[in-house]
């Protein structure tokens, strides 16, 4: 009963990940679990470091600060398999790294513990009113130093704990080890097989890890031709990963693979040389060594054991581990194609869930590339081809919905877009993310002329608690509006509009459409108003001319001719790219308001000289022809009104 438990346990460690070999001081991985009714986050780190926890920046967050720290480039995002925890999403401020708890509702620290041996940090967390640290009902932000006694004392709680691949802790190879005090133990020399076996497994299901390479090692050494070392030594080989004894676990591996050959160890060791030939290229110096071949060819190794173990459970364990090489490898396809194969197999509970995640991941990676490359067709078709190997809890996922979604707004199928919407708002785990994702989501469809979906996604804009996000939103319902020709609408966002917005760009968007719904409504003055407001807007550029126009059209319909003149001359001096034969028109015409008739037959010959336009051209030398035709005219009445006289 006792190896069957030692293989059952073996098996089960297939589906745990490698940790980068990370420099000194450096956040290793984050790791979940539960603690009675407590749900519990694990910071797995190189050496002992201060830390802070504080309130987030709402009630959905909770904070850890590591003022000393560094984050490897891959770990930035950890998913949580928990009824209060979403995940753990990492970012670096000059030499601190934050650590950002997101919980599916509102929750507060209850028990927070720096370990030392192995260096982590535990935080266990309950459903409260809000997310922030909490002693007594007070809130509050702590200061965690390092003092060199107290992990010698501090025991962590016991606590049935998984890793982000959702398999118990007790195989964990980056689990912490925690010594027993020795009392607790009989003597080695004392202890049957079975009794030394036991305690091994016993001492390795409590991360006592040290203890259990001992109690292992000594029971190979003392029993030789047991029939189960094959397994025993692989675990062996394990324990030395575990401590990131890389090298000296490959040569482990090796041996079990030459002293037990066609074993369940050897393929087990087989299997883990192929993860450290991905995760760890540069062990071994170059070479082609037959023992190194699962090291140096894993992805052929793999493929090999999936062939010559067709129905072990252990040809499912390679071909899910060759399905996440291959995701690792950004080969998508191979990938997909290899996860969904292996779902048509029976497998037991906790591989198929991991297979059925790692399969939404890869398709939802698949999907994100089409949609940025414009391939929304590929986005549908790819999505139903793999739809029905997804259970509805990955299926509902956002990494898969929002593709879909923003693809159908894309391809013009609104109708689908909409009734998709409200799946995709819930699946998003806190109000900031609802927010964000309803703002993409109103971008896409107002580039459609969905005012109406547009509206409904980002009313009220109170639901954008970021200053950012809240000032593109009120913008993209302004467009809406104005396109709507609801300029009661536009008008009331003049206030908003006015804080809210302060690049010079949005700005100048906002005040072009906000004059001219003043100019429809006819509100003349409001609207020269804010012609000149967005007139005046520095390094506006481009987008300002058609607020200098507006407003110069505006002054001359006024009869203030001189301002209608000043702005037709900046707007032939700042805008280049303008309709300059339009302009120069405008300001003849100006002139001749005026009745200045020398500069408006100069403006004329101005535009007549500077344009290619045959039209403009000829408006020119008419109205030239016309203004002498009328000069001489004046000039023979003149003479005949003097002869008259004499």
């Amino acid at each position: 009963m006792v190896l069957h438990r030692l293989t059952m346990l073996v098996l089960l460690a297939w589906g745990l990940g490698l940790t980068s070999q990370a420099s000194a001081n450096t956040l290793r991985g984050v790791r979940f679990g539960q603690h009675g009714t407590l749900s519990r986050v694990v910071f797995d780190l190189q050496q002992e470091v201060s830390y802070r926890l504080e309130a987030g920046p709402d009630p959905y967050t909770i904070r850890i600060v590591f003022p000393a720290l560094d984050l490897p480039t891959k770990l930035q995002l950890v998913r949580a398999r928990d009824a209060l925890i979403q995940e753990v999403r990492l970012s670096t401020t000059s030499s601190q790294v934050i650590g950002d708890i997101i919980l599916k509702q509102p929750g507060t620290v209850q028990h927070e513990e720096r370990v030392r041996t192995p260096p982590r940090v535990v935080v266990d967390i309950a459903q409260g009113k809000d997310g922030a640290v909490q002693r007594g009902g007070k809130r509050e932000a702590r200061e965690v130093p390092v003092t060199p006694q107290q992990g010698k004392a501090a025991a962590e709680p016991r606590a049935t704990e998984a890793n982000t691949s959702g398999l118990p802790m007790t195989n964990d190879p980056q689990a912490a080890s925690r010594t027993a005090p020795a009392a607790s133990l009989a003597p080695v020399s004392a202890l049957t097989p079975t009794q030394l076996l036991e305690q091994a497994e016993k001492q390795w299901a409590a991360r006592q890890i040290d203890a259990a390479q001992r109690s292992y090692t000594t029971f190979l050494r003392r029993y030789p031709e047991h029939p189960n070392n094959h397994l025993i030594a692989a675990r062996v080989a394990d324990i030395l990963r575990t401590q990131e004894h890389y090298h000296t676990a490959l040569e482990a591996y090796t041996a079990v693979v030459q002293g037990y050959p066609g074993s369940e160890g050897a393929i087990i060791s087989q299997i883990r040389m192929a993860e450290l030939g991905v995760t760890f290229p540069d062990l071994l110096p170059s070479g082609d060594e037959p023992r190194y071949a699962a090291y140096r060819h894993p992805l052929q190794t793999l493929q090999r054991l999936m062939s010559d173990y067709p129905f072990a459970p252990l040809a499912d364990v390679a071909r899910f581990k060759l399905g996440e090489m291959q995701l690792q490898q950004s080969d998508r396809a191979a990938a997909l194609n290899t996860f969904q194969q292996l779902l048509r197999r029976p497998l037991p509970d906790t591989l198929r869930h991991d297979v059925e995640q790692s399969l939404r991941q890869a398709l939802g990676r698949q999907l994100d590339d089409y949609q940025r490359q414009g391939a929304f067709f590929d986005v549908l078709r790819t999505f139903f081809a793999y739809k029905l190997s997804l259970p509805p809890a990955e299926i509902g996922h956002p990494d898969l919905l929002y593709p879909v979604t923003a693809s159908y707004a894309q391809l013009g199928l609104f109708d689908e877009a909409q009734n998709l919407l409200p799946t995709v708002l819930d699946a998003a785990a806190t109000p900031l993310q609802r927010a964000h994702m309803a703002l993409v989501q109103a971008m896409l469809f107002a580039q459609s002329g969905r005012s109406d979906v547009v509206t409904a996604l980002l009313t009220p804009v109170q639901q954008f608690t970021d200053p950012t996000m809240r000032g593109q939103a009120l913008l993209l319902l302004t467009e809406s509006a104005w396109r709507a020709q609801r300029t009661d609408d536009v008008v009331q966002y003049a206030t908003l509009g006015e804080t809210l917005l302060t690049g010079a760009v949005e700005r100048t968007k906002f005040f072009t459409i906000l004059g001219q719904a003043y100019e429809t409504q006819g509100e003349a003055d409001k609207a020269l108003q804010t012609f000149h407001k967005c007139a005046e807007i520095p390094n506006a550029g481009d987008p300002a001319e058609t607020c200098v126009l507006r407003a110069a059209i505006l002054h001359a319909a006024q009869g203030q001719q001189q301002a209608a003149l000043a702005l037709y001359e900046r707007a032939l001096q700042t805008f280049p790219n303008s309709n300059k034969e339009g302009l120069l028109f405008r300001l003849a015409e100006s002139h001749r308001q005026q009745s200045d008739t020398a500069q408006m037959l100069a403006t004329f010959t101005r535009l007549r000289e500077s344009t290619n336009d045959a039209f403009w051209q000829k408006v020119a030398t008419e109205y030239l022809a016309q203004a002498q035709w009328q000069e001489r005219l004046q000039e023979r009445l003149a003479v005949f009104q003097n002869s008259l006289m004499r």
